[in-house]
C-alpha cells in the first residue's frame, strides 16, 4: 500500500486497485455538478464506491445530485 500518493488518472488503466484497508479523499467534483457522469471520470467514481475503502468526499460524494435527484445507471 502507497501512503500519501496522489493519481492522475487519464485511462482506464491508470486506475488503481483500490484495497479495504485505505483512506480516499474524493474530490472530483463537488456540488456544482449538474450533469450526470461518464467516460473514465465514471469508471473511477465506480472503482472507488465499489471499494471497501473509507471515502472522505469534500464537498459532496461525486455522482450524487443534491439539489435534483437522478438514477444515474454509470455509477451505482
Amino acid at each position: 500500500m502507497d501512503t500519501n500518493v496522489i493519481r492522475e488518472i487519464k485511462v482506464e488503466k491508470d486506475i488503481p486497485f483500490i484495497s479495504g484497508d485505505e483512506l480516499v479523499v474524493d474530490t472530483i467534483f463537488g456540488s456544482g455538478l449538474n450533469r450526470p457522469v461518464n467516460g473514465i471520470v465514471a469508471k473511477v467514481i465506480e472503482e472507488m464506491n465499489g471499494s471497501n475503502a473509507f471515502v472522505i468526499s469534500i464537498d459532496i460524494p461525486s455522482g450524487l445530485h443534491a439539489e435534483n435527484p437522478v438514477v444515474d445507471k454509470a455509477v451505482v
